[in-house]
């Protein structure tokens, strides 16, 4: 088997057996069989660890900020407003919908129900402007703009 070596790590070609690209896989990888990218089910998704930045990612950030939020905002944490078990631990599952669903960009991800938490059945994408306006929790903002 031949290697390349790449910077600091050496790398050698398969075919993945996943996605059925030849791909090149770090050489101390060898073991899953798999490409990196089907490995983590990202396919060059993930954020870059040098820069934090990707042109694809975008995606990928808004997913990690989502579950972050749940488990770090007191007001969510309080109403008990979580990720669906389907993506919590599955940035596939997330980017399949977000993309069926028209995801772009510009676009903010809103959820429906404001007392209910993340799910395909209670998200939607919104421009800005749309998810700034009340939609179901009653508080001190909804009461003056009524």
């Amino acid at each position: 088997m031949e290697f390349v070596k790449r910077g600091r790590w050496r790398y050698y070609l398969i075919t993945c057996p996943k996605c059925q690209e030849d791909r090149y896989v770090r050489a101390d990888v060898k073991q899953n069989k798999t490409c990196l990218s089907c490995h983590k089910k990202k396919h060059g998704l993930a954020i870059n660890a040098k820069t934090k930045v990707n042109e694809n990612n975008w995606l990928y950030r808004r997913w990690q900020r989502m579950k972050r939020r749940c488990k770090t905002t007191p007001s969510y944490i309080k109403r008990n407003i979580f990720v669906c078990e389907e993506w919590e631990n599955d940035f596939y599952a997330f980017y399949k919908w977000a993309t069926a669903e028209g995801a772009k960009r510009e676009l903010e991800l809103d959820r429906i129900d404001n007392n209910k938490g993340y799910s395909q059945e209670n998200c939607r994408w919104v421009t800005h402007k749309e998810n700034c306006r009340p939609n179901g929790r009653s508080g001190k903002f909804a009461k003056e703009l009524k």
